[in-house]
């Protein structure tokens, strides 16, 4: 599979790589100066949206600037300590099976010149997918009254924003190992060989499958949500409360990736079981994985966007509803197990008094406009 879909990285020595890698990040900050107007030295040392959304020469330079944050409260404390806990849990199932753990950091054995171009590639794409869906988010989609966003992020969210990014690697890498060997197309019966049936086929058959996988993965994702409201079982719930400390999340990707790394790696299990659930129901092939998992992040952006976007079932002011309230609207987007628990919550707009400062934390771009 790795010489199927790496054959041309495999082909290239440290020095192209090196190259490519330059030639991506070039790309990177020119992209970010044409969408910004702004400069490069904005764009390499700029504010808090270069912070939170970095290229690889911004992620060293943030850790060498803000470090690890020393906890404020006993809350800060317990999450630390969560996160010790997952680290000392990865190091002892490296020391049982290290070549299944390293499989699941990295499942396309990637070396350090191409892990680095492919993380540099993912923060670009991320960067430009959150970018494109908010800017048509913003010109086209009212403004939801809700509760007004308070402070600005904190050290400690940039320290998870930090830590999250190159967990996303390990979340892409195992994704798209399976999505690779999950295969391109469908198996077509012989009547349907035939062109336009072929075509016909491999359309429906893909429809069917992403959404199988996107309704198993948000239905799955809403009872593990669920837990991570309801279980006091040594302060597990204290994980997902740092992400709602943001009472009014306003941009998108930046905000949906603000959590804590193990919810991160929790988060990681219903997308992972939704891809087995279609594979063993109705098929599935890189397509119709690739299909859902877009879907899902543009949900995601949407619902952390401050803007009422619809479509079809799907409204982002059922997740506006779940910040206020907490505990309501469990799911990303669709809300079909929150029906059946009770606690779904359509959405109410904010009372005048609601939204006014709040005190609690809000968006780390709140000061951008």
């Amino acid at each position: 599979l790795k010489l199927q879909f790496l054959y041309f990285i495999g082909a290239l020595n440290t020095h192209e790589m090196t190259h490519y890698a330059a030639m991506g990040m070039g790309l990177y900050l020119l992209a970010v100066c044409c969408w910004s107007k702004a400069g490069v030295k904005e764009a390499l040392f700029g504010g808090p949206a270069e912070d939170a959304t970095p290229n690889t020469f911004q992620y060293v330079a943030n850790w060498v600037r803000h470090g690890v944050p020393a906890p404020k409260d006993m809350n800060e404390v317990v999450q630390y300590a969560w996160l010790a806990g997952f680290g000392v849990l990865c190091v002892v199932a490296y020391a049982v099976d290290p070549v299944g753990t390293m499989w699941l950091l990295n499942a396309w054995d990637l070396g350090v010149c191409e892990w680095v171009f492919f993380f540099s590639v993912k923060q670009y794409l991320l960067w430009l997918y959150n970018a494109v869906i908010m800017a048509w988010i913003r010109s086209r989609c009212p403004r939801l009254e809700a509760p007004d966003e308070g402070l600005e992020l904190t050290k400690l969210d940039f320290f998870y924003l930090r830590v999250n990014a190159p967990m996303d690697m390990s979340f892409l890498s195992v994704n798209t190992y399976l999505w690779v060997e999950a295969g391109l197309w469908f198996d077509t019966p012989d009547v349907l060989l035939g062109a336009p049936w072929w075509l016909v086929h491999q359309v429906a058959c893909t429809a069917v499958s992403a959404m199988v996988v996107l309704t198993t993965t948000d239905a799955l994702y809403s009872l593990l949500h669920m837990l991570m409201h309801s279980w006091e079982f040594l302060s597990f719930n204290a994980i997902h409360r740092h992400h709602h400390r943001i009472v009014r999340p306003q941009d998108g990707l930046v905000d949906v990736r603000n959590y804590h790394p193990l919810e991160l790696f929790l988060s990681m299990l219903p997308v992972v079981l939704g891809f087995y659930f279609a594979k063993f129901t109705v098929g599935v092939t890189m397509w119709s994985a690739l299909i859902a998992f877009a879907l899902q992040v543009a949900a995601n952006i949407a619902d952390h966007s401050d803007h009422d976007v619809k479509f079809l079932l799907f409204s982002s002011a059922d997740h506006e509803m779940h910040h206020r309230l907490r505990h309501v609207n469990m799911g990303i987007c669709l809300y079909f197990v929150d029906r059946l628990m009770g606690t779904y919550r359509p959405y109410q707009p904010a009372a005048p008094e609601e939204r006014q400062s709040t005190g609690e934390t809000g968006s780390a771009l709140s000061t951008r406009g």
